[in-house]
């Protein structure tokens, strides 16, 4: 029997069926929320919506499938069918007080989103579940850069982090599934192959200033194909735009955001990687580890819909912070660098933007022995002591996640 690894999103989405009658699970293919739902919740009927007899049967007669009181019900990939969301509204307005009792996933956030906000508004709560974060699985000597390195080249996702499935088998099938079946859902691409030398021009700028002109160029395609096939990408889930920070800033600011893949095993497959020496070692070793703590960022805001929004900032003057949380109006401003030794120019930069920041804190996370402070609102200290100082800071909450 398989082993099952709990994900820290339990507790959130408990709370969200004592609290209301339909939860939507959003997030890209294999993240594992069909693996999750059926540990958690054996005593929900399941109906997948990418078997097509299912499909077939609840299309077909809606009102007899939701009917049944007698079991709450999970509707896995719900993208398939969201005619059925206005039978679902019907449902649950019928027995308002009942709460928890459909739980809907879906991988394509930017078809389901559009039927849920017309049909479920103030009747379900959203939630995310990302690939794995580091924090839910056993993973020794990960503050080394030689075991963080190839755990980034492994990725997040289940199938070969947690059960060893092969890499490149794994990435490759992903990428002609996504190909195949994702993007077609969504839109219809006619060269599939402009579209993959996309993904990889793409992949190279993870953690970069995204210039859409300059990859439609590259790519051969016109600006308004490059920023349909990028909103494509990001509705599902296979890229991340990180807002820029220009509020309250007297200066000329960088107002376009940076591109992030979600995940570092797809962007090794993507770019080629095969080994985690060549990678740790590579032109693109800081992009990768950047690329990896923003996700894990990310999953801590998702897994525990902690109250904090995530910016960086970078200026015409090559000022910059490469991620920033706001929560509560306090400011944590983080430098990553993928080193184990500190140097002076690694904390110049990240001094002179707290002084835009009153009252904020600033970490530089690298590969360091040791946590020290170079002044009062200044840390130094290994990567893995993130989750603590987002435990001690930020404090989780539901409502965010509230449609």
């Amino acid at each position: 029997m398989i082993k099952y690894y709990h994900r820290s999103i339990e507790s959130l989405l408990k709370k969200a069926l004592g609290d209301f009658p339909v939860v939507v699970i959003t997030g890209a293919r294999q993240t594992g929320k069909s693996t999750m739902l059926r540990n958690i919740l054996p005593g929900f009927r399941y109906i997948p919506l990418d078997d097509p007899i299912q499909r077939q049967i609840i299309k077909e007669d809606p009102r007899s499938v939701l009917s049944n009181q007698d079991k709450p019900l999970i509707i896995d990939e719900i993208q398939y069918a969201p005619e059925i969301l206005s039978y679902i509204k019907i449902a649950v307005d019928a027995s308002r007080e009942r709460k928890g009792h459909f739980v809907l996933t879906g991988s394509q956030h930017f078809n389901m989103m559009a039927g849920i906000t017309e049909s479920l508004a103030g009747r379900a709560a959203i939630l995310t579940l990302p690939a794995f974060s580091v924090t839910e699985y056993q993973k020794d000597n990960l503050q080394d850069p030689e075991t963080c390195f190839g755990t980034i080249l492994t990725g997040f996702y289940p199938e070969p982090l947690i059960h060893g499935i092969d890499i490149s088998l794994f990435y490759g099938s992903y990428l002609l599934t996504y190909l195949e079946r994702d993007v077609h859902q969504i839109s219809e691409i006619s060269n599939i192959n402009l579209f993959q030398t996309f993904i990889t021009l793409l992949a190279a700028r993870s953690g970069s200033v995204i210039n859409i002109n300059e990859i439609a160029k590259e790519c051969g395609v016109a600006f308004n194909t490059a920023k349909k096939w990028l909103a494509i990408l990001q509705a599902s889930g296979i890229v991340y735009l990180l807002k820029p920070w220009f509020r309250n800033i007297p200066k000329r600011v960088i107002k376009s955001p940076k591109l992030y893949l979600t995940d570092t095993g797809l962007m090794s497959y993507i770019l080629k990687y095969q080994n985690s020496d060549i990678l740790q070692t590579g032109p693109l070793s800081g992009s990768f580890y950047e690329t990896f703590l923003l996700n894990e960022f990310l999953k801590f805001k998702y897994n525990y819909n902690a109250g904090f929004d995530i910016y960086f900032y970078r200026d015409s003057n090559g000022n910059e912070t490469d991620i920033i949380l706001e929560s509560g109006g306090r400011f944590f401003l983080f430098e990553i660098k993928a080193t184990q030794t500190i140097r002076l120019e690694h904390t110049r930069n990240l001094s002179r933007q707290l002084s835009l920041f009153p009252g904020s804190t600033g970490y530089i996370l690298g590969f360091y022995e040791e946590e020290f402070k170079l002044n009062d609102n200044l840390i130094v200290t290994n990567w893995t002591n993130m989750f603590r100082i987002l435990r001690d800071n930020i404090n989780p909450d539901l409502n965010s996640a509230i449609l």
